[in-house]
C-alpha cells in the first residue's frame, strides 16, 4: 500500500494493544510513509464504510451534549472559529459568497457563525440522514463555493479521492479551511491521546505541505486560538496587518507549520 499523500511506501511503524471497541480489532497496526512521514491505521484502512460510519457516529455523539472527555475545549474552539470566520470575510481574507462546513456533523458551528456575524456556512455531511438545512450530495458540485470548511474530519478519512472531493469543491479563488492535528513528526506512541477509536490518518507538516502544493494554494495562516488554517489561492500578507480575532496569526508562502514540538505534549483541544 502507498501513501495516499505522496505515493511513498508505507512500512510497519507501531502496534497499539488493547482497544475494547466493538468495531476494532484489540490489536490495530500503523504504518509510516518513509517519505512524507503521514501515519495511517491498517485496520482503518481496510474497513467498510458502513464501519467507519459508525466508527465516527459514536465519537461525534458528543455533539448533542455539552461534554466530551477527549476535547474537552470543543465548543469554545468552535466559537474561536466564528470570530476567525468574522473576521477573515469583514478583512476580505474569505469571500463573501457560498460557504459549506463539509462534515459538519451537528451543525454546531454553522450556528455559531450565524450567532458572530449573522452570515450562512451552509451544512453538509454525508452520514447524516437527510435533514432540514443540510446540502444534499447533488448539491455538493465542483468548484461551486468561495469558502470550504473542514473541522476535525481529515484524521477520519482513509482514502484521498476522500481529501481530493472536499477541495474540488472550492472555486478558483475560494479559500479552504482546516482543523485537525498535524504534527512535525507522529509519535511512535500507543499511548498519545489522538489515537481514538475513530481516527484513521495522522498528518505531518511535510504531508500537509505536499497536499497544499499539489491542489495548487499560495499561502495560508494559522490561527491559534482556533486552531485553524486557512488556505489562499495567493499571497494574502499585505491584508494581515490588523490581526484576526484578536491575534495576529502565523503566515507562510506554503503551509504555515506552527506545529513543531513534541505532539505527545499536547493537551486535547
Amino acid at each position: 500500500m502507498n501513501c495516499m499523500i505522496c505515493q511513498g511506501h508505507m512500512e510497519y511503524y507501531f502496534t497499539k494493544s488493547g482497544w475494547k471497541h466493538p468495531l476494532l480489532p484489540p490489536i490495530v497496526d500503523y504504518n509510516q510513509c518513509t517519505k512524507c512521514g503521514f501515519v495511517q491505521s491498517v485496520a482503518h484502512t481496510m474497513m467498510a464504510d458502513e464501519h467507519l460510519a459508525d466508527l465516527n457516529k459514536v465519537e461525534h455523539a458528543y455533539q448533542s451534549t455539552n461534554l466530551n472527555a477527549l476535547d474537552p475545549r470543543w465548543q469554545s474552539r468552535i466559537r474561536n472559529q466564528a470570530d476567525v470566520i468574522d473576521d477573515a470575510e469583514m478583512g476580505k481574507l474569505i469571500p463573501y459568497g457560498e460557504w459549506v462546513d463539509y462534515g459538519c456533523g451537528s451543525g454546531a458551528l454553522s450556528a455559531a457563525v450565524q450567532e458572530v456575524c449573522g452570515l450562512v456556512l451552509k451544512k453538509y455531511d454525508r452520514e447524516v440522514p437527510p435533514s432540514p438545512g443540510y446540502l444534499t450530495d447533488a448539491q455538493m458540485v465542483n468548484h461551486s463555493f468561495d469558502f470550504v470548511i473542514s473541522t476535525s474530519l481529515f484524521e477520519h478519512l482513509t482514502r484521498r479521492e476522500e481529501l481530493d472531493r472536499i477541495n474540488r469543491l472550492v472555486r478558483r479563488k475560494g479559500v479552504l479551511g482546516i482543523h485537525t492535528l498535524v504534527c512535525e513528526k507522529v509519535p511512535q506512541d500507543p499511548t498519545w491521546f489522538y489515537l481514538q477509536p475513530a481516527h484513521a490518518s495522522f498528518f505531518t507538516n511535510r504531508a500537509m505541505q505536499l497536499l497544499f502544493e499539489q491542489w495548487g494554494y499560495v499561502s495560508s495562516t494559522y490561527h491559534v486560538g482556533a486552531q485553524l488554517w486557512l488556505w489562499y489561492p495567493r499571497d494574502v500578507s499585505a491584508l494581515l496587518g490588523k490581526g484576526i480575532a484578536g491575534e495576529m496569526p502565523m503566515f507562510k508562502q506554503g503551509f504555515a507549520d506552527y506545529w513543531k514540538g513534541d505532539p505527545t505534549q499536547r493537551t486535547p483541544a
